[in-house]
């Protein structure tokens, strides 16, 4: 061979190994395996971009415009400071420092009224919207605490069928599968009613957890309910369920309100005398009529497509059982208690190892490149699906695929099929007869077709877009590379929101993007329905970042605290030849102003220098600053200035301040004096450097708060 290589024979081997190995002469190379739990993926940043011209929040001031960074001269030091406009172009120049006091409130699409410098009502509005999250915040806790007091089964399932079931499953696990399942199954075994969300995007194995918990429930002898939104996905999961546990003396039965009205009743009676152990099915399983022998169990898939009157029935059937939540929404309005730790939840993390993300394009619409995807989809054996937003879209679109592809077997699908004439054709599609389907929406959740690997999405304008991200998720589950198309109507000029939204589809189309459209849908779409009709209007007052953090730190029971003032004398600045992204810049000011452990600052310096290059001086003190900020934070001191000359320190007003400052007097005698609630430490310094380190000997020397 060339290079002097010697002649070898390559082959493939499927193995499950834990490394590659080399035995007799053969070399075999192995994927290397994830990594187990760690720290995760890098935090961004900044906890929500924030980008010139969006909407943010001034906790001080209220809704103003972001119109960039700018440079100035502080105590004659450079200092970035961000510009915020106001109404009737009023601008306000916020210190760097200051910004852990500036929330993102939405992009400029967000249709909001700028808050006035002047005059405003701002301050009034801000303490009514914290008296009323802190009345939501103790509702919540009010809750969690009824139901840690409330005893359930301990589920503890027997370990052969539970291994039988288990090996069942075609795939590997997922590192986030395994510690999802893992905290499931520990809540099952508490003795309290679980209460626990898993997070995941599409396709990657949310219900295989919903499955392991079912199972061991129902293998314990108790019942379980399994609520999805629509008829189709309480088919598909069915399917699942029985499949998987075939064989191990559980009866699994549907129940939606298109049965027929015999099979309904023999279900209904086997719910109630017990002898069904599992019931698939949709809202009709929240009928009053529905009665269970022992339920411990309640499974709900997509929990934010049910309507209000079904979520109140729904928290009736859940009362004091176990209660697991499926969504691919990570910010949803059963995401409120988590907020705070006061239910549990789980974000499946690790794609399917053999799962590509799915290649998108957004065009405008052509017979040409319809008839290809399709063509070609065919022509290596997989499947299509044709989406349309409406049903009296689907005869025109079903007339011009026939057209197209003559020798395709089609199929059509929409919510108003007879039921059984809906079952029949997603029997169909799932046993590999149709070629095309074509539909609404209606396959957007749950549909689990391995051989569909082409999606042709229809006036993609009138869809969300975390609709559009879930339809594209039905395909490529099978680990062939797949195709989605958004085809917009040539004669509909898009508008330049939805351009963008279209634009955001086709950039974010990694693995695991469902995170990142989810939150910008919200972000561009607003947050009108989030968490019902009263905090919705929080949600438009403040914005979703704000609205989050203040109802956390209610949760929390504590207190908006102002950050430490600090002078000293040192630039604070990011050097745009360091960093020329403007956006960046910002986010990386938000992160240092928002650094609560000086211990932090160290692992933030190593990912920043991993990311953008060894760090200039002026980002070195600006870490520094961060983290003597962090430390005075702990420390009490309300007020820390240095200079070349010395160093002042003002403590908060604790009972324990007099102590404090007593303490420091004696150790320093003679270079101390006490000016107004300030002690001035005489200490000389040359350069930053020595500014700061003097600014550490005195925060060395400072007795703790509590010191009596």
């Amino acid at each position: 061979m060339a290079g002097g290589w010697p002649p070898v024979t390559p082959a493939a081997l499927v193995l499950r190994v834990a490394a590659g190995f080399t035995f007799d002469g053969v070399t075999v190379l192995a994927q290397r395996p994830r990594t187990e739990g760690g720290a995760g993926p890098a935090a961004p940043l900044a906890p929500v971009d924030l980008s010139c011209d969006d909407l943010a929040v001034h906790l001080d001031y209220g809704i103003g415009a972001v119109r960039g960074l700018d440079t100035v001269e502080a105590g004659g030091q450079p200092e970035d400071v961000l510009v915020m406009e106001y109404a009737r172009e009023n601008r306000l120049l916020v210190p760097a420092a200051d910004l852990d006091r500036v929330w993102r409130y939405g992009s400029s699409d967000a249709r909001v009224a700028l808050d006035g410098l002047k005059g405003g009502n701002w301050i009034a509005r801000r303490a009514e919207l914290e008296r009323e999250i802190g009345r939501t915040a103790k509702s919540l806790v009010r809750q969690a605490k009824r139901r840690a007091r409330t005893k359930a089964p301990v589920i503890a399932p027997p370990a052969g069928p539970m291994r039988r079931m288990a090996a069942r499953f075609p795939y590997e696990e997922t590192a986030g599968q395994r510690r999802a399942i893992s905290a499931v199954m520990d809540e099952l075994a508490s003795g309290r009613p679980m209460d626990h969300l898993v997070c995941a995007d599409v396709g990657y194995g949310k219900t295989e957890v919903a499955l392991r918990a079912a199972a061991a429930v129902a293998f314990t002898g108790r019942q379980v309910a399994v609520l999805a939104p629509t008829s189709v996905l309480a088919r598909q999961h069915l399917e699942v369920f029985r499949r998987r546990l075939a064989g191990l003396g559980l009866r699994i039965e549907p129940l939606t309100g298109g049965m027929a009205a015999s099979a309904a009743k023999t279900v209904r009676e086997g719910l109630a005398d017990g002898s069904v152990a599992i019931a698939v099915g949709t809202h009709a399983l929240l009928s009053k009529t529905v009665r269970f022998a022992d339920l411990a169990l309640v499974v709900v898939d997509e929990e934010q497509r049910f309507g209000t009157v079904q979520k109140r029935a729904l928290a009736r059937l859940s009362a004091g059982v176990h209660c697991l939540a499926l969504s691919a929404t990570p910010v949803p309005r059963t995401l409120q208690g988590a907020l705070a730790g006061l239910r549990g939840v789980s974000v499946i993390d690790t794609p399917p190892v053999r799962r590509r993300p799915v290649r998108t394009r957004a065009a405008p619409y052509d017979p040409s490149v319809l008839r290809s995807a399709l063509m070609r989809e065919k022509a290596r054996g997989g499947q299509s699906f044709c989406v349309a937003p409406r049903i009296a879209d689907l005869p025109a679109l079903e007339a011009e695929v026939r057209a197209l592809v003559p020798g395709l077997s089609i199929a059509v699908a929409h919510g108003r099929l007879p039921v059984a004439e809906l079952d029949q054709v997603m029997v169909d599609v799932a046993e590999g007869t149709v070629d095309v389907l074509v539909s609404t929406p209606i396959i957007e959740t749950g549909i689990d077709i391995p051989r569909a690997n082409t999606i042709v999405i229809r006036r993609p304008d009138l869809f969300g877009l975390g609709q559009l991200h879930q339809l594209r998720g039905r395909v490529g589950r099978g680990g062939a590379q797949a195709y989605a198309y958004l085809l917009t109507d040539p004669d509909t000029p898009l508008g330049e929101r939805t351009e963008r939204r279209l634009g955001s589809l086709e950039a974010i189309e990694s693995l695991g993007g469902g995170f990142a459209l989810s939150l910008l849908d919200l972000d561009q779409r607003g947050a009108g329905d989030l968490l019902g009709t009263d905090q919705s209007g929080h949600l438009r007052l403040v914005g979703t970042e704000l609205y989050q953090h203040l109802l956390a730190r209610a949760l929390a029971g504590a207190e908006m605290d102002d950050a430490p003032e600090l002078r000293l004398g040192v630039p604070q600045t990011i050097p745009a030849a360091y960093l020329p992204e403007e956006d960046l810049r910002i986010g990386l000011h938000r992160r240092l102003s928002r650094l609560r452990d000086e211990t932090a600052a160290e692992p933030l310096r190593e990912e920043i220098e991993d990311r953008f290059g060894p760090l200039p001086e002026e980002v070195e003190l600006l870490l520094a600053t961060a983290a003597l900020r962090a430390r005075c934070r702990r420390l009490g001191v309300a007020a820390l200035a240095a200079g070349p000359s010395g160093v002042s320190l003002t403590l908060n007003d604790t009972p324990c301040r007099a102590v404090r400052e007593a303490a420091l007097e004696r150790l320093w005698t003679g270079q101390v004096r006490r000016t107004d609630d300030r002690l001035v430490f005489a200490l000389s310094a040359e350069g930053p450097s020595e500014i700061l380190n003097n600014a550490r000997t005195v925060l060395d020397q400072l007795p703790p708060v509590g010191t009596a």
